[in-house]
């Protein structure tokens, strides 16, 4: 490691032990202190004496008894007469606390690192990192990953000089890299922020990256005060606040001149923020913004007006499904719209990104290369990734944008039965090695030799079983009363555990409705993640036991139709995982399943000997880790049932599909 970069890991290790005022202002001195002409024209560069401000502070920073923040506010005083920004800057300096040593450690750090762009902005963006990571209220909460950027900047495609905009620029990070990634464009840099937090870490953020851009003199709520109301932008890049429920503050929205598609909700500013930056795209713009998965699939009746008029005006041109984690602290997933000025868009690209990695190179660039030919005409066709829909098409699916009703349905990706029947017989020979003692190894060892079951029943999940609802109790009811299956006990548990961790208190009479009997299937209608989605736990015996409002109780219509042991391992397999992603909205901002939704699962069985032998083996699998818990041999257990799902469940019916297909 280079001297330089040691330099660096030691401050950035320090910055958390002084207040964040305090290291802006430092960094804002170091900064304009090593500046030139050119640079910087504050006439606050030098004391009376000649001396830098920033020499004066590390003179303080030596002496013993010093007094480094007397000299930090002085340095501060003299630059806000040229950065009107330095004054909120200057009044906050007098109520913040110091640790002299940590202080002191930093000054001497700093002195020895050199004041560019490229270092003194790195410091500052690592702090409004950390920040968010941890969860601090402050400057963290303005910060978008400089990945997400870089990929953002990049479906922008900025290719002519003009005017960059970012209606709630926040840190600057959008603003900063439009200008950064094509410094050999002419760029004229605006913004608007909501508040002084924000508004001094975007001016602090561009200050170091040698920028500048219009903010305005005050941060202002900009879907009530919009500052920049006159003018058209050629680029928009921005990600604001998810689902803001209070944005209009109770205010009379209705004559805003850019609501040209409908006045949107007023508890839920998602479409509003899509109408204000439309309004403010030049007939040849671009912008591209990230919105939550709601967006795209959203019944609000006023919501789904809008979105049909913004399609039928052709002003989409792309929506890509993107990744959950792309941002710190949360896994919530979200979409980007790409929205053209006055071009009319006959048909929209949509890209199922879920599964790629934006933040490595060759995913992203593989996104914008396809972005670049869509837009220079080349006939796409239709893959399990990406697609191009005509207006005609999204209007036969109810003006919809979920990516998923529009790519090809995803494969089930199986090695040859040759390899699947290798490894089974691996996680047997494995699984037996562990328990040789167990009564339970000769019939597992069985399984090595059998044939794969050959006759193989299709229905929809309605005609299979009965849908009903979970009980709905305000939380003062819960804690006490009948016991009540919760989401994680079916989340994390195949069969329904004997303990269950919630209870609700119900009027008298209401839970016998509510029971559970010998083969019911409780399964959760939401989650964050749709891998989480619509997981099964089944009932082996009847309970005096209900179950959440965020559950569905599927209850066989009839007795012995399927053994419910084999539909815990019916459940668990790949083809079950697809049938979901077939039919919901898989890019909402929570996965969720409606009744329509889950009526149309396809369900597949075998004949009930298959049904009776498989569910038997994965039933007694499960539970030999019950008494003595054993972490290796429930790597070993879950190996098994993997591969015992893919050979005897998922390989067949992939093979009854194609059956079915060519009849």
């Amino acid at each position: 490691m280079n001297n330089e970069r040691r330099l660096m890991v030691n401050i950035l290790s320090l910055t958390s032990g002084i207040d964040p005022d305090i290291l802006k202002c430092l960094l804002l001195i170091r900064y304009i202190a090593a500046s030139d002409e050119e640079r910087c024209s504050s006439k606050a560069i030098k004391c009376n004496n000649g001396e830098t401000m920033w020499n004066m502070i590390v003179q303080e920073a030596h002496k013993t008894d010093g007094h480094i923040l007397s000299a930090i506010r002085f340095a501060i005083d003299q630059i806000q007469s040229d950065l009107l920004f330095a004054e909120k800057m200057a009044k906050r300096l007098c109520t913040v606390a110091v640790d002299e040593y940590t202080l002191k450690d930093i000054i001497h750090l700093l002195s020895n690192m050199p004041a560019d762009y490229d270092t003194l902005s790195a410091i500052f963006e690592y702090h409004l990192a950390r920040e968010v990571r941890t969860g601090s209220p402050s400057s963290g909460d303005f910060y978008t990953p400089k990945q997400v950027v870089q990929f953002m900047t990049e479906l922008l495609e900025i290719e002519h000089d003009g005017k960059v905009y970012d209606p709630c620029c926040g840190s600057g990070a959008m603003l900063c890299g439009a200008a950064l990634a094509h410094p050999d464009k002419k760029l004229l840099l605006y913004g608007q922020t909501l508040d002084w937090e924000a508004f001094l870490n975007c001016q602090m953020n561009l200050m170091l990256h040698g920028l500048s851009a219009d903010l305005g003199r005050d941060p202002a709520n900009t879907l009530l005060k919009d500052i920049h109301t006159e003018q058209c932008f050629d680029y928009i890049l921005t990600n604001p606040p998810f689902n803001s429920s209070d944005w209009c503050k109770n205010d009379n929205v209705d004559g805003n001149v850019h609501w040209r598609y409908g006045c949107p909700p007023q508890k839920n500013a998602n479409y509003a923020w899509l109408q204000h930056i439309i309004g403010h795209l030049s007939p040849n713009g671009r912008a591209v913004i990230l919105l939550p998965n709601g967006t795209l699939t959203t019944q609000n009746l006023t919501e789904s007006k809008i979105r049909k008029q913004i399609l039928l005006d052709g002003r989409i041109e792309a929506i890509l499904a993107l990744p959950a984690g792309l941002f710190y602290g949360t896994k919530i997933p979200c979409c980007a719209w790409i929205i053209r000025g006055a071009c009319a868009h006959k048909t929209v690209l949509f890209v199922d990104a879920r599964q790629r990695n934006l933040l490595g190179q060759q995913d992203g660039k593989k996104i914008s290369d396809l972005l670049c030919q869509y837009r220079h005409g080349k006939r796409l066709e239709a893959t399990e990734w990406y697609a191009a829909a005509s207006i005609e098409e999204i209007a036969q699916k109810n003006y919809v944008l979920s990516p998923n009703f529009y790519t090809l349905q995803r494969k089930i990706s199986l090695p040859s039965f040759e390899q699947i029947s290798e490894e089974f017989n691996t996680s047997i020979d494995r699984l037996c090695s562990r328990i040789p003692a167990s009564p339970l190894c000769e019939s597992i060892k069985n399984w090595k030799t059998k044939n794969l079951p050959e006759d193989w029943s299709e229905v929809y999940l309605s005609e299979l079983y009965n849908i009903f609802g979970g009980v709905c109790a305000n939380k003062d009811a819960l804690g006490r009363g009948t016991p009540m299956v919760d989401v994680k006990t079916v989340i994390h548990h195949v069969f329904l555990p004997d303990a269950l961790p919630a209870c609700v208190e119900l009027p008298a009479g209401d839970a016998p409705k509510y029971y559970i009997k010998r083969g019911d299937v409780l399964l959760n209608r939401t989650s964050e993640t749709i891998d989480e989605l619509a997981c099964c736990s089944i009932a082996l015996e009847d309970r005096a036991a209900v179950y959440g409002a965020y559950l569905k109780r599927l209850r066989p219509r009839q007795d012995d139709q399927v053994d419910p042991r084999y539909m815990a391992a019916y459940f668990r397999s790949k083809i079950y995982r697809k049938e979901i992603e077939r039919v919901s909205f898989v890019y909402t901002t929570r996965a969720n399943i409606n009744l329509h939704q889950l009526s149309m699962i396809r369900l597949y069985y075998p004949d009930i000997r298959w049904q009776h032998a498989i569910g038997k083996t994965l039933f007694s699998v499960i539970h030999l880790n019950q008494e003595h818990p054993d972490m290796k041999l429930e790597g070993l257990i879950n190996h098994f049932i993997e591969t015992f799902i893919e050979k005897f469940i998922t390989y067949p019916v992939l093979i009854f599909q194609e059956g079915s297909d060519k009849g």
